[in-house]
């Protein structure tokens, strides 16, 4: 049992209670078994031969956002997630995965990807400097991020096109298929392999991670130099056209921020608008509180998540909330905000037409 080898792992979370102020889950159920240390506990008692993968132990597997906020306050640095990870493929392996998982992955085996039917993939130049890369989130819920970001392309004159319809495998990952997420790796990599560019460009956190962690370690390569729109629009320094005289806050996705470590290119992008006062919210960079956007199992549970953050957002006094995830907007659009949410490529389109 893969399990069996994170022992250490579970060793390091068992004796210790100290992450129970933290957890996105467990400070909203209030429920032991949902903190990292429950969480531990139950496999400790799996792995030691007391317990079984049975339903309460499964449903406990499955409500934890893969968030790593649980890891950005560890002092033994205990990696929770990644025992996650691994129960959750063992699950599946197991045949044992609950009704709501075998759900998703029926979409993603009827459609590519687990939201519905999206344009049939397609690149219409086999020659470009910038590849765009959509992905299935984006295009599904927020169409107006491809819009702001190729408006934004064209307006810095960049060779572009965009790949859309592909899904990078990171829901398949995420629920433990892991033999498929790979098998889908290989797709995706072969349909971008097939265009001659050498930059590719993501508005995923989940994308991005996929292509720059995922990806390598399964020997999966992807040809072109991988960038998130942000790190190549901080590179790129576009121009920036008049005032704007707004306050803002920024929320870090837990992908980009967390997953990748990209924390200060989106700050300096908006430090450069002029006009634009950026504040903090409490929580930030690698202690930013999660958007709830993975739990979508789990509807009511995450909504109040999000609600949470955009609760922190309000308290600033910005008058926006920005982020640059395609979940974590559909989140924050969700939840009765009374705050102007929107992705950084939005509000960047605006500000150098």
């Amino acid at each position: 049992m893969e399990l069996a080898k994170l022992r250490e792992e579970i060793e390091l979370c068992v004796y210790c209670l100290l992450c129970e102020h933290i957890c996105t889950v467990g400070k909203h159920t209030h429920s032991m078994v949902d903190f990292p240390t429950g969480k531990c506990l139950v496999l400790w008692d799996i792995i030691s031969g007391r317990r079984d993968f049975d339903e309460r132990a499964i449903d406990t597997i499955y409500k934890c956002c893969q968030c790593r906020l649980c890891e950005a306050w560890c002092v033994p640095n205990a990696k929770v997630p990644d025992v996650i990870k691994a129960a959750r493929a063992i699950v599946v392996e197991l045949g044992k995965a609950p009704q709501y998982v075998l759900d998703i992955k029926g979409r993603i085996d009827k459609w590519g990807n687990p939201y519905g039917e999206l344009p049939k993939p397609k690149v219409i130049k086999d020659k470009v400097d910038v590849l765009y890369f959509v992905g299935c989130a984006t295009r599904y819920f927020h169409p107006e991020i491809i819009r702001s970001t190729t408006d934004i392309l064209k307006i810095l004159n960049v060779n572009f096109d965009f790949l859309d319809g592909v899904c990078c495998g990171a829901p398949l990952l995420f629920y433990g298929f892991v033999k498929d997420a790979k098998k889908m790796a290989e797709q995706t990599a072969e349909v971008i392999n097939r265009v001659k560019c050498n930059t590719l460009l993501t508005s995923c956190p989940e994308c991005y991670r996929m292509f720059k962690k995922e990806y390598k370690e399964w020997g999966v390569e992807v040809l072109p130099e991988v960038f998130h729109v942000t790190e190549y629009l901080a590179r790129e320094k576009p121009a920036f056209k008049g005032e704007m005289l707004v306050k803002v806050t920024y929320h870090d996705p837990c992908a980009l921020g967390r997953g990748m470590g990209i924390y200060e290119e989106p700050r300096r992008l908006l430090e450069r608008i002029p006009g634009v006062k950026l504040v903090e919210m409490r929580w930030n960079r690698e202690k930013a509180n999660c958007c709830g956007g993975t739990l979508g199992v789990f509807p009511d549970l995450a909504l109040e998540i999000a609600r949470s953050r955009v609760a922190e957002a309000k308290e600033t006094g910005a008058e926006m909330l920005l982020t640059t995830c395609p979940t974590c907007k559909r989140m924050f659009s969700l939840s009765e905000r009374q705050i102007k949410v929107l992705d950084i490529t939005e509000f960047i389109a605006q500000s150098i037409r």
